[in-house]
């Protein structure tokens, strides 16, 4: 008798999922569904399931994945020499094109084997292995030597970081870049940034104008307000304070320790 009851409810839980995909197909409209595997190199198709490729989409193809999307191979070895920096936008009015070349979307995990260039919106855990870009970030993006996005929203983690607009942390065993940042960069060499609302942790921390604390062998910011903790701390106009063997604000230098907690300068 239990195994009849049992049966029949798997018949019927089989059927009602059938019935909820077909009319989630039915409203998706022009956009074709797939489920449970299928290639992400084609146009207007929604992935639910597994999404598999052997290099990331080069063409304009809009694609949705929601689940696991698998790069084979990727482009992360070519990555490696190319000139990384035509990718990154340098001006607000070049990061808000580039976001509008945004072609996919993933919700869920996205693995490359060496690591992808990837047109897309990131919402999830993006892992590459050698070198990675995408246009958006929501969650967590880590790589062994490259990582690079427009827009992040989480954690950054890889050997050389970079990002335009950034909101979270970003730690790279040699070098953090981004031209806004609220949040954190930790890096063993070289931390630079724009404009930082935060904390910089690094062997060198550079920002044209902080609010927030820099702590390294040598900070330098051009304005600012805050704290400066290194062996050299230097700054045009700051109001906060500064601590270090030598202290450089404007003309004046100081040993040891420095502060304006008044005017800028």
């Amino acid at each position: 008798m239990s195994s009849s009851i049992f049966a029949y409810m798997s018949i019927r839980g089989l059927g009602l999922a059938l019935w909820s995909f077909g009319v989630l197909a039915a409203q998706e409209g022009r956009w074709r569904v797939r489920f449970p595997v299928w290639t992400f190199h084609q146009d207007s198709v929604i992935i639910y399931g597994l999404a598999l490729g052997v290099i990331p989409n080069l063409d304009t193809l809009y694609t949705r994945t929601h689940g696991i999307r698998i790069e084979v191979l990727g482009v992360g070895l070519l990555m490696a020499v190319a000139n990384l920096g035509i990718l990154m936008a340098s001006s607000r009015e070049e990061w808000e094109s580039k976001r509008g070349q945004t072609h996919e979307t993933i919700n869920g995990l996205h693995f490359s084997t060496t690591g992808s260039l990837c047109r897309c919106r990131m919402n999830g855990i993006a892992a590459g292995g050698f070198f990675q870009y995408h246009t958006e970030v929501n969650g967590f993006s880590g790589s062994l030597a490259g990582n690079l996005a427009q827009t992040v929203n989480g954690v950054m983690i890889s050997g050389n970081n970079a990002a335009f607009m950034f909101r979270g942390v970003q730690l790279a065993g040699w070098s953090n870049e981004a031209y806004l940042l609220y949040g954190v960069q930790t890096a063993v060499a070289l931390n630079e940034v724009r404009i930082v609302a935060g904390l910089q942790i690094g062997g060198v921390n550079m920002a044209d104008t902080l609010a927030g604390a820099q702590i390294g062998l040598f900070n330098g910011q051009a304005t600012g307000k805050g704290v400066q903790i290194g062996l050299v701390n230097f700054t045009r106009e700051m109001r906060g304070l500064q601590i270090g063997l030598l202290n450089l604000r404007g003309r004046r230098v100081r040993p040891l320790i420095q502060w304006s907690l008044g005017r800028r300068s």
